[in-house]
């Protein structure tokens, strides 16, 4: 009866919270690690001045004048673009032909600037192409005639360089 009695003593002890009866102890729960956040991905920075000035405005310190496209007939791009040497275009461009020039202002660092955006453009043998303003930066010169031609501007009061051409019949 003394087990008995130690028995359901045990049972009764344990249902009331008492005795020797102990609960489990839950097993730790870990610590959550932190996920890493993806970083944003920098969106690209566009072109710093497409036009290349940036619209600085400084003064013109020099003026470059230059052959920018040379275009067929029909409005075709002639590649590669012959490449002035000593401001002479050394290859003959064939009447019909377009030659787009262009001039670029320096300031006093070495940057592209508009200035004041004042050109004067001077032409030799006026009766040998048509002219076409695009910009005051550029001309589009539709070769009309064969012969000796050349060109410079003042850009803000600052010469260019001379570009000489000689046109030929096709």
């Amino acid at each position: 009866m003394r087990i008995w009695t130690a028995a359901t003593l045990g049972l009764f002890m344990a249902a009331c919270g008492g005795g020797a009866a102990t609960t489990p102890n839950p097993l730790p729960t870990p610590a959550a690690t932190p996920q890493p956040q993806p970083t944003p991905t920098p969106s690209p920075t566009p072109s710093a001045c497409p036009d290349g000035s940036c619209g600085n405005q400084n003064a013109v310190v020099r003026a470059q004048l230059r052959l920018y496209l040379l275009m067929d007939e029909t409005g075709k791009l002639v590649e590669p673009t012959p490449d002035p040497v000593r401001q002479v275009v050394e290859t003959p461009i064939p009447v019909g032909y377009t030659i787009r020039l262009d001039v670029t202002g320096k300031d006093a660092n070495g940057d592209e600037t508009d200035g004041r955006g004042q050109i004067q453009w001077f032409y030799s043998g006026q009766d040998l192409i048509h002219t076409n303003m695009r910009t005051a930066w550029q001309r589009d010169i539709i070769v009309a005639k064969p012969g000796v031609w050349s060109v410079y501007v003042v850009f803000d009061g600052v010469g260019s360089n001379d570009l000489n051409f000689t046109f030929v019949a096709k």
